[in-house]
């Protein structure tokens, strides 16, 4: 099964780097990075272009003006080409083992057309915020 991972950033050039890395040091490494800058006023796109312009793993989508987090997941989704599409913000990080789980999961439930994961929060406070207490169908 084929695996992209789709980032947007606005803003973050504090933090985008660390959630493309958190995406390239999977267990399992997906087919494609989509990184989706939504016309930052910061120096996102700038770091961005000098890491990963020449990058065969990290796409870069630059868009030419600022219409939200929708419109960079819809930009960063049709340029993609797999059958398993992640969402990732760029101020999150996914653990080591994120893609190798759903992976995993999906293989054994194929009926499953749509995966959300709780988030642990880390920082200021940690803990894992979920937004059901028990698995939904």
């Amino acid at each position: 099964m084929k695996i992209s991972v789709i980032i947007n950033n606005y803003n973050y050039q504090e933090y985008v780097i660390d959630a493309i890395d958190s995406v390239l040091n999977q267990t399992v490494a997906p087919d494609e990075i989509i990184v989706v800058d939504d016309r930052s006023s910061d120096r996102s796109a700038e770091i961005l272009l000098d890491k990963f312009s020449d990058s065969k793993a990290v796409r870069l989508v630059l868009k030419e003006q600022n219409e939200g987090q929708l419109s960079a997941f819809e930009a960063g989704f049709s340029t993609s080409t797999g059958e398993l599409i992640c969402f990732l913000d760029a101020d999150d990080l996914y653990q080591e083992t994120y893609l190798e789980n759903i992976l995993k999961f999906y293989q054994e439930h194929p009926e499953c057309e749509f995966l959300f994961t709780c988030a642990e929060i880390f920082g200021n406070e940690e803990r894992v915020a979920s937004c059901h207490s028990h698995t939904r169908d």
